[in-house]
């Protein structure tokens, strides 16, 4: 995936898990080598190869932004689906980025929906295969979730908070002009 070089002091070369052009979500696997190249530790993992579906295309049924509109759904904590997200454009990585819609965007309760929705399709281990699923990040004005969610039938797989591990707090002072 890429080399971590500063030019003095370890490399570290990472690599991930891709199937038909698409990511297999949280395998990774690093290497840290010293400048002569010789191995100094080992981290994460990569399982076994398991291969997709025959037909990549056909396995991600439902759409992104449906899975972004479940995530909304989930993260503002409304009984129903919020009108849709719309698709801005395409990013990095595969990421497809998504203008929230405007009633997440003015919510008033603390879970208002910032720009930065964005989604992209990944593979899932469910015991012993793999599940299509779409990645989704949302960020609100005070917590941030990344979702999993299958592209089969919409369950969701993953939840995991973006803010919650964060080992520290930062004061900032900023000159308001």
């Amino acid at each position: 995936r890429n080399v971590h070089d500063t030019g003095r002091g370890a490399l570290i070369a990472s690599y991930r898990q891709v199937i038909d052009g698409i990511e297999v979500f949280r395998d990774e696997f690093r290497l840290c080598m010293d400048r002569n190249f010789e191995l100094v530790s080992v981290s994460g993992h990569l399982p076994a190869r398991q291969s997709a579906p025959a037909n990549t295309k056909d396995a991600f049924r439902l759409p992104s932004s449906r899975a972004v509109s479940l995530a909304l759904m989930d993260f503002a904590e409304l009984a129903a689906e919020p009108a849709g997200a719309v698709v801005s454009g395409a990013g990095e990585d595969g990421y497809e980025s998504f203008t929230p819609p405007a009633s997440m965007r003015e919510r008033t309760d603390g879970r208002a929906v910032a720009d930065g929705l964005r989604a992209r399709k990944v593979w899932f281990h469910v015991a012993d295969a793999l599940e299509p699923a779409h990645y989704v990040e949302v960020m609100g004005e005070t917590s941030a979730y990344a979702y999993v969610f299958s592209a089969r039938d919409g369950h969701l797989l993953f939840r995991h908070s973006l803010m919650q591990d964060a080992a520290y707090s930062y004061r900032v002072w900023a000159n308001t002009a």
